[in-house]
Parts: C-alpha cells; structure tokens; sequence
C-alpha cells in the first residue's frame, strides 16, 4: 500500500513513480536511460516503438528480476515520459490534451503518500476553480506509489488546471520531504 511512511525519494523510488504514471496513464510510454548510454524504453503494448510493455516493466520491478532493480535504479541517468501531445511541466509534472474529450485537459503526477493524505491535501487547495479540477487517485499497492490525475473541461481552460495540478503537486512533495526530514534526520 501506498506510503504510511514515505522513503526519502531515491533512484529507486523515482523509477518506480515513473513506471507506475506510465502504467495508469493510457497512451504512455517510458525511457529509462543508464549512464553507460544503454537504455530501454516500455510502452502500452510493446511491439516496434518499445522494447517491452510497460505492464512487463512493472512486472519485472516487483518480481525483483535481476539484475535487483534498486542497484540497477542507481545507475538510470533519466527518465522521461512520453505520448501524443505530452507536455513535461517540470517537478515531475506532466500534461496533455484529454484523449477523446474536446477541450479537456488532464495533468498528472506521482507521490509515495498514502491516498488518505493525497486527499486530505488535495481538499485544502486554495487556487481560485479548483472544485472545477477532477481529481483522481490511481493507487499502484505494488510499487507503493499514488498517481494523481487532475482533469478539467474547457470551461475552466489550461492555466488554471496547470496551477492547481501545481499547487497539488506541491504539497504533495512537501509533506513528503517534511516526513523524511522528521523520520530521517541528517546530521
């Protein structure tokens, strides 16, 4: 289950936020590139423009398949996100066009915080048309994360949404760190 007590977000915990987006984000795909210049990139289904499925990534990480992921994690240089229209907002923050829904548009992102927290956060937003925002939590028990997925019709338009999505995005990174700080000090 998502993170009643989130780790301090390493390489290993920043490969598996970014398996689980591209695993509850249909459309997706996933770079995952390694200091020696190799790389492999997962998608919806695999097939020419992947090596292998995103569903087959995931499923590698939580079977532990060697070699062991986390000192495999330790050597990822970057991840990046990819998909029709996606756009990175930076922070972690991704956003595109909805998919079949004129106008719409959707933000999301990833945290280790346990979904009652994700929504007690997300209640207190103080951006102007929040309530206008749709979030949705998409729990990954399996790789502790929560995917956050912020969507708004066109009545609201893209500036606002992108503020809440930030706003949210946020607190969310701040309780983690304020969590880290308090359970594994630094001395």
């Amino acid at each position: 289950m998502p993170g009643s007590e989130p780790m301090v977000v390493g390489a290993f915990t920043r490969l598996r936020m970014a398996v689980a987006v591209a695993h509850s984000v249909p459309g997706l795909s996933l770079e995952v590139r390694f200091g020696d210049g190799t790389g492999i990139r997962a998608g919806a289904h695999g097939g020419t423009a992947t090596e292998l499925g995103i569903c087959e990534l995931r499923g590698m990480i939580l079977a532990g398949h060697c070699p062991p992921w986390p000192v495999l994690a330790e050597r990822v240089t970057a991840l990046r996100l990819d998909g029709p229209g996606v756009v990175d907002h930076g922070g972690g923050l991704y956003g595109r066009a909805v998919p079949g829904r004129p106008g719409g548009r959707e933000c999301w992102f990833a945290t280790v915080l346990a979904p009652a927290t994700v929504r007690d956060l997300l209640a207190g937003c103080p951006v102007a048309d929040a309530e206008h925002v749709d979030a949705n939590l998409r729990v990954d028990g399996g790789l502790g994360v929560v995917t956050v997925v912020c969507r708004a019709g066109p009545d609201l338009g893209a500036g606002r949404l992108l503020e809440t999505a930030r706003w949210a995005s946020a607190a969310c990174y701040t309780r983690e760190l304020l969590y880290a700080a308090a359970h594994h000090p630094v001395d």
